[in-house]
Order: structure tokens, then sequence, then C-alpha cells
């Protein structure tokens, strides 16, 4: 079992001309499959960056991942999401996520995994569907992804 907490700070007055927000280059993040670099095989994510916008990000993530076989392996993660600083609307809540994926060697160098993650919505994501007063509350949204990985 693991838990997992990182903050990106961010910037509460974008307007001020002085930026007080984490800015990386160039980060990779996997820790969720629904808005991070989780995915197996796909890059449609919703940020490659380890951060919201220019409001940076808080996460926790408490995780376990368990060996069925010599050959198969599991695991689970569950995910509260939220960014450092207020968005638009007000709120920094982004929702809770749950994860899971499966891993089986079918020979020596090959492996197929298949992940899947799904998140429940809060507040915060309105601000990317246009928000209550559009009428909009943001969807839960979920996101699965396999590969089938041969290494030499």
């Amino acid at each position: 079992m693991t838990y997992t907490t990182w903050y990106a700070s961010g910037d509460d007055n974008p307007h001020d001309g002085t930026k007080h927000n984490f800015m990386s280059t160039d980060v990779d993040i996997n820790d969720s499959i629904v808005l991070f670099e989780a995915g197996l095989t796909d890059d449609n994510y919703f940020t490659e960056k380890p951060y919201i916008q220019d409001k940076g990000l808080y996460l926790n993530k408490l995780s376990a991942d368990y060996k069925f076989t010599d050959k198969t392996m599991g695991g689970l993660a569950i995910l509260y999401l939220m960014t450092a600083k207020d968005l638009a609307n007000g709120s920094d809540k982004l929702g809770t996520e749950i994860d899971a994926y499966v891993s089986h060697k079918l020979y020596k160098n090959t492996e197929v995994k298949l992940n899947f993650g799904y998140l429940f919505s809060d507040d915060g994501m309105n601000n990317f569907v246009g928000g209550p007063d559009k009428g909009k509350d943001a969807p839960n949204i979920y996101r699965t992804t396999m590969w089938i990985r041969y290494m030499f």
C-alpha cells in the first residue's frame, strides 16, 4: 500500500502581472488515469503538466498493488484532486478518482495491460464545460486504455 501526496502552487491573481505558480518544462505525471498521463497508449489526456491551468494542484492518492500469480498483477487507487488556488467559479475541488489496472505477462518479453479510471467530478470541473451558470454541470469522466508491449 502506498500513500502519495504532492502540491504544485497556484497563482491566485493571474492579472497582477506576476506569476506566483509552479511551472514545469517537461514533467511526466502518471498518478491519474483520467486527468494526467497514466493512460497506457493514448495522448488524449486532460493535461501533461503537474497542475491545472495556473491554479496548481493538490493531490492525495492511496494505492495498493497485488500480485495474483507470477505472471499477473493488479492494482487499485483512490485519488482526491484539488487545485491549489480557486478556479474561475470559486471552487478548488476537481473530484475523486478511482483507478484500477491488471497486467499479465503472456511470455517472457510480452505483456498485456489494461487500466481504467473514473473521476467523480466536483464543482471545479464545471469550469471546463461552461459551469453551472450556463446550465451545465461537469459529467463524471471515465477512461480506459490498454497495451500489448513487446520488450527486446
